[in-house]
């Protein structure tokens, strides 16, 4: 804020960092693994939790660095859940505290039930209980629809085992792939199959075995987000708008030196958005995203890209050239602070103030009637 002493207190956001940077300097022992979590066997040490295969130059030390700082985090947040009532049966009704709750973590173990309740997939499915057995029968679809679906499951997060197509899983989850695909292309038929919704799907897939419950999770999420996968991606294309002019307000030196580049943000911004994040970031990070963007809806995305952008100012303004900030945009979310999720989700919420929906949806309206657009 301007005006501010030089001795003044560190802001939320600045507080968040600090401690992020304290942590990541900070290497303790590792405890014992709680009694709900548990450290991987031998057998078990080239995949990640979900199924992801860790390359040769995989971190390990890194990884168990931030183990150690989780799972007590999980284990605290397993128990502040147990103790408002939630269970994989029953979660409680909206509420500010639930939204606290979301933001600082949803244990593994409730994930799937929370999601289908704050999402209302849990109604949607109850309202038309036999419509995905209909829709994912791909008889009457389109076959150009069909033959992208079929190109693009083999490219579905392809270091995961579960999406693998060279050795297959026993537990493949290809097939659930393709059939909520077909069944969103058949309910949604302004949107057939764009690039983007295999990569969510597969993330949900992670999550949720029943295929059915995550063909609805789906649809719940289409709605979170304005129109980004129609034919001609207008609510993508307005929201990279949208965050053009709120990295202008917010992030001005920035804004200049895209605008001296010549780089538009929709260059870089438009895998964030049409991905929701889920193909950028780390397995974990990604999934508290998806947790309050089920809750929050798209807002949440905004957040997630101004935190990026402003922790990773000071070396985008070393670029010198629109090469170098899109090299540099390419292994943005690959920065060692993102896999420390807890600590980039209290950012998310600390870093861009404030930014309220209003702001959003005028922004949205003032990008609707920018001729450029």
């Amino acid at each position: 804020m301007s005006g501010q002493k030089a001795n003044s207190s560190p802001t939320d956001a600045q507080s968040a960092e600090l401690r992020l940077r304290q942590k990541l300097e900070d290497r303790p022992k590792s405890p014992e693994p709680a009694s709900n979590e548990r450290a991987l066997t031998p057998n078990e040490e080239t995949l990640d939790p979900y199924g992801f295969i860790r390359e040769k130059d995989f971190d390990q030390a890194q990884y168990d660095e931030f183990s150690t700082m989780y799972i007590p985090v999980l284990t605290r947040r397993g128990m502040r859940w147990k103790s408002m009532g939630a269970s994989a049966a029953h979660v409680p009704h909206r509420s500010r505290k639930l939204k606290r709750f979301i933001r600082k973590g949803i244990p593994s173990s409730l994930r799937q039930g929370v999601w289908l309740s704050i999402s209302g997939a849990d109604k949607l499915q109850a309202a038309s209980p036999s419509l995905f057995a209909q829709l994912k029968n791909p008889s009457s679809l389109e076959e150009k629809v069909l033959n992208s679906i079929e190109l693009d499951l083999h490219r579905t997060l392809t270091d995961n085992v579960y999406f693998r197509q060279s050795i297959p899983h026993p537990q493949s989850k290809l097939p659930a792939l393709r059939n909520i695909l077909i069944a969103v292309a058949r309910h949604r038929p302004a949107i057939g199959y764009c690039q983007g919704l295999n990569f969510i799907v597969a993330s949900i897939l992670l999550i949720v075995d029943d295929e059915e419950e995550a063909f609805w999770l789906m649809i719940a999420l289409l709605d979170q987000v304005p129109d980004y996968y129609g034919e001609k991606l207008g609510g993508l294309r307005q929201d990279c708008f949208v965050l053009q002019q709120l990295v202008r307000q917010k992030l001005p030196r920035l804004h200049e030196l895209l605008m001296t580049h010549e780089c538009s943000i929709d260059l870089f911004a438009t895998r964030w958005f049409i991905n929701l994040f889920l193909d950028c970031l780390p397995p974990e990070t990604a999934l508290r995203v998806l947790d309050c963007l089920f809750y929050e809806g798209s807002k949440v995305l905004f957040r997630v890209a101004l935190t990026m952008l402003t922790h990773e100012e000071e070396r985008l303004l070393a670029c010198r050239d629109i090469g170098d900030i899109l090299m540099f945009m390419k292994t943005i979310m690959a920065q060692k602070w993102t896999l420390y999720c807890h600590e980039f989700m209290q950012m998310v919420f600390d870093v861009p103030q404030p930014l309220s929906r209003k702001t959003i949806e005028r922004l949205r309206q003032q990008a609707t009637t920018d001729e450029s657009l």
